[in-house]
């Protein structure tokens, strides 16, 4: 999976988008191509569970230069791989199953609206 911030910042410096300011990539307080990255990866992997294969998540941590040059990518940032396959039925469960879940009140939180 891979991002063309330079498109977002095209896109805003266009004549209707001009004025918000985020025709500079340090501008976005939360880069969305990030973020449409993350949902496209999330419907892939939903499809490919949905058809019966197994997948993963390969996050960008280290070596992305060299997969964009195994790709044959030049203009695009990693965002992360997807590795894909059919498992043998022999997969060890994790070990990070075995951690207690925190309860509702401490995963939950609730904000009071501010009386106006």
């Amino acid at each position: 999976m891979t991002t063309r911030p330079q498109d977002y910042l095209a896109r805003y410096t266009e004549p209707d988008k001009l004025s918000s300011g985020l025709g500079d990539e340090q501008a976005w307080p939360l880069p969305y191509w990030h973020t449409d990255a993350a949902m496209a990866t999330m419907a892939l992997l939903l499809l490919i569970e949905e058809d019966g294969w197994q997948a993963t998540l390969w996050g960008n941590f280290r070596h992305g230069a060299d997969i964009l040059s195994w790709a044959g990518i030049e203009d695009e940032a990693l965002f992360g791989a997807i590795l894909v396959g059919r498992g043998d039925g022999n997969d060890p469960r994790s070990g990070s199953l075995q951690r207690p879940v925190p309860a509702r009140a401490e995963r939950v939180r609730r904000v009071a609206p501010k009386p106006s």
